[in-house]
This record gives structure tokens, C-alpha cells and sequence, in this order.
């Protein structure tokens, strides 16, 4: 749902619809869009959100995110002599972590948000394959999530990954898995 929306969690998912607009980049309809000019007002933007993100306590994890969180940054420059227009964009992404549903003992709403996040990160994992392995097809249009990081992922953008694990044995399965996702990461290259 939209973080930038003041109202209840879940309360502002109706007309999200994620399709390409006229100039034919992926985006958002119905997403708020705030603009910032100082880095202070974007801190006080992504604090505000990060606030309304959704988090609940499961048997691994005592707050877990409950969704994947992207944040755009759409960056206009002008050349005042040149006169020229310049754009791009920055997109964060935090995914919410892959939890074996055998461990969270995770039931009701908090078990269809695990299968959800697990099924998205599974589809990420098939785009991020068939692009390391310069495959024809790549499955894009297979997710949202994976559809609103086409631009992130293909054509000239650049892509870097951070990733956190638990010093945990007893998540050493979940670790293993986050650090196999980012070194098929690296073999994704740009055109």
C-alpha cells in the first residue's frame, strides 16, 4: 500500500495498479508523489513512511516486516546554459525476509503474508536468474514487484545489494539463501 498516505495501515490499497505510462516507464497509478528540495525534507518523508510500514513478531523474527518496501527518488536536473533537461531515478528497495513457515509458526493474516513474501522473493529470484544468465526471456511481468524494478534492473540503471543476516544457527538455512540471492546478484549486468 501507499506509505505516503496519513491514513490506517491497509486502509489505502484500493487503485494501486502498477502499468507502463505514456513515455513507457513502469510506475505506480494512484501512488502519492511528495516533493522534496533538501535532504532534511527527505528524511522527515522516508522517516514518515518507514513508520507506516507494516511489522509483526513471528517466531524467528520479533519485528518483521510483513511486505517489501520500494521507494522511488525521481531526480530532475536543469543545465541553465545548456538548457537541458536531465532525469532519473533512485529506487530503494527493502525486501521483507524469506521465513520458513515451519519455524514462524505463523498463522491467519501472518501466515498469508509469509506465503506472499515467499512466492515475490521466489519470482525476484527467477527474473534475477534468467538475467544472470542473459536468458531470452526474462519474467518481468511474472510479479509486481519484479515488474515496478524493470527499469532498476535492465537497461542502463546500476545495481547494488546489501544484505542482512542473523549470526543465528538456528537461521543458518535463511542465511544461506539471502547470500546465494545476492551472489547470483552480481552476475547481473547492464546494457
Amino acid at each position: 500500500y501507499d506509505l505516503m498516505t496519513p491514513s490506517k495501515k491497509g486502509d489505502n490499497t484500493k487503485g494501486l495498479e502498477i502499468r507502463k505510462n505514456k513515455k513507457g516507464r513502469v510506475e505506480v497509478v494512484g501512488l502519492t508523489k511528495v516533493p522534496v528540495a533538501t535532504p532534511s525534507e527527505l528524511h522527515e518523508l522516508t522517516r514518515s513512511a518507514a513508520n507506516r510500514a507494516t511489522r509483526a513478531s513471528t517466531d524467528m523474527n520479533a519485528r518483521s516486516s510483513r511486505s517489501h518496501t520500494v521507494f522511488q527518488l525521481h531526480i530532475n536536473g536543469k543545465h541553465a546554459d545548456a538548457k537541458e533537461t536531465v532525469e532519473s531515478m533512485l529506487t530503494l528497495v527493502d525486501l521483507a525476509g524469506s521465513e520458513r513457515l515451519s519455524k514462524t509458526n505463523d498463522k491467519g493474516d501472518r501466515l498469508a503474508e509469509a506465503k506472499s513474501i515467499n512466492t515475490s522473493l521466489s519470482l525476484l529470484g527467477n527474473t534475477v536468474r534468467a538475467l544472470a544468465e542473459k536468458s531470452k526471456h526474462v519474467p518481468y511481468r511474472n510479479s509486481k514487484l519484479t515488474y515496478l524494478l524493470h527499469a532498476a534492473l535492465s537497461g542502463t540503471g546500476k545495481t547494488a545489494v546489501m544484505v542482512n543476516i542473523t549470526p543465528d544457527p538456528y537461521s543458518l538455512g535463511e542465511s544461506l539463501c539471502t547470500l546465494r540471492f545476492a551472489d547470483k546478484l552480481k552476475d547481473v549486468t547492464s546494457k
